[in-house]
């Protein structure tokens, strides 16, 4: 459940301006769900949230992970900062749904707990090399100062106004994660893929 959390941690607990034409009723949904992110204020945030995902994750245990999360007495603490503006794709349509895709970066600052005994060299090799795979080698390294994995993100994430969801709605978007397929049908995803691969810097 944890690495569940931190897959929608990455596409939800953001702050970040965006730039673009297009729909602005869901630019304005958008603004409010920054906000919410920006204080930290979980609650709110599970409204801006595509409801789908709560058939994976409830939403009460989502709300719980993610505060023990930016608590930083769990196992992993999660701290976001240097997070640059984004664009927001032209809408794109597929049968009764309209989506936009938004790209963002950021910097993740990450403190892992490690259990008492636990050889320090050998557990930071792990984690680093699988966030590595995960990221890009590029992408992360270890502060030896801080304890902590710092870790630049670039990714994208959704929104969608669809039958399940008639306000807009978010979500992070990640085309080859097993979870895209529970949520989003194969055409919406194959489609925003396409857009994503086309339109890459």
């Amino acid at each position: 459940m944890k690495k569940l959390a931190f897959f929608f941690l990455v596409g939800l607990a953001i702050s970040f301006s965006v730039t673009a034409q297009g729909d602005t009723e869901m630019k304005n949904r958008l603004d409010i769900f920054m906000n919410f992110n920006r204080t930290l204020n979980f609650e709110k945030m599970m409204d801006y949230i595509y409801p789908k995902v709560f058939t994976v994750a409830p939403r009460e245990q989502l709300i719980e992970i993610f505060k023990s999360t930016f608590s930083g007495n769990d196992e992993i603490s999660v701290e976001m900062d240097s997070l640059k503006h984004g664009t927001i794709s032209p809408l794109i349509s597929v049968d009764k749904g309209s989506y936009h895709l938004v790209a963002y970066s950021m910097l993740i600052r990450m403190k892992v707990k490690q259990e008492s005994g636990e050889q320090n060299g050998s557990a930071n090799s792990r984690m680093l090399e699988g966030l590595k795979s995960q990221y890009g080698e590029k992408n992360v390294r270890y502060d030896q100062h801080t304890g902590k994995y710092v870790i630049t993100v670039n990714t994208s994430m959704v929104a969608v106004k669809n039958e399940l969801s008639p306000n807009w709605t978010f979500l992070n978007f990640e085309p080859d994660h097993p979870l895209a397929a529970q949520l989003l049908d194969e055409a919406v995803t194959t489609k925003l893929k396409t857009f994503k691969e086309e339109h890459k810097n």
